[in-house]
């Protein structure tokens, strides 16, 4: 039976339509909690405080709640999540992207339990969801080899229907109003470097960023290092 993460909020909808479409299916909406607590749910509670102190928004709960209190509940959670899984074989969770402080703790402890667990995270393109055994975007089960994509192109149609997908992608809408100077000017011949970017603070730079801590840190860094681009060669920026 599948056992659904109900966070964050954003996701509830696309949540609840796959539960109510399959049967047996079963929401949390929150993560249980039980005092059997012992070493592998320390151990767990531990993992996760620390990956949040490095990794989760100054604002969150787990950032500015005093340690001790922090990892109590975190292993009173795991222990809660050991003692619904253990026993229930034909469990299987999903939970969203699998990141942050709650759904990090859930995926560990099915894992733990020998019970598996996927992750949902939007699709690159749009109207479309994605769906991975093994994580999402930088964790993702996608192929790292580039020659899988050329073999994938070599066998699409001749008439290139499918980069129709491409025209309904837009800018995401920004949250604070700016003005946005658009340069109509053809992109320039030759061999480029591609950057597509991120939304600041998010996830997936906190967590696998390593030494690069910001978007406006990375675009200054590839300006610095543009000046040493062989010569023709330019980086094309792509906005999220």
């Amino acid at each position: 039976s599948l056992h659904v993460l109900m966070t964050p909020a954003s996701a509830r909808q696309f949540f609840s339509s796959l539960v109510n479409a399959i049967p047996g299916s079963r929401k949390l909406l929150f993560l249980p909690l039980s005092t059997r607590i012992n070493v592998q749910a320390r151990q767990a509670a531990l993992t996760v405080y620390e990956t949040c102190q490095s990794t989760a928004r100054k604002t969150h709960w787990s950032r500015w709640l005093p340690r001790v209190i922090a990892l109590k509940i975190l292993e009173m959670q795991y222990a809660g999540l050991r003692q619904r899984y253990d026993n229930n074989p034909s469990a299987i969770g999903l939970c969203w992207n699998g990141l942050d402080r709650s759904r990090l703790l859930f995926s560990i402890a099915l894992k733990d339990a020998g019970r598996a667990c996927m992750y949902a995270e939007l699709a690159p393109l749009p109207g479309f969801l994605t769906l991975d055994a093994k994580g999402v975007n930088f964790l993702s089960s996608l192929p790292r080899d580039a020659d899988f994509y050329r073999r994938w192109l070599d066998q699409q149609p001749a008439s290139e229907e499918w980069r129709s997908v491409g025209l309904q992608m837009s800018r995401r809408k920004v949250k604070v109003k700016r003005t946005i100077q658009s340069d109509k000017r053809p992109l320039p011949n030759g061999p480029f470097i591609f950057v597509p970017l991120q939304v600041p603070g998010d996830s997936q730079i906190r967590y696998f960023g390593d030494w690069i801590t910001s978007m406006a840190h990375l675009i200054e860094t590839l300006h610095v290092a543009s000046r040493n681009l062989p010569e023709g060669w330019h980086i094309r920026l792509k906005e999220h």
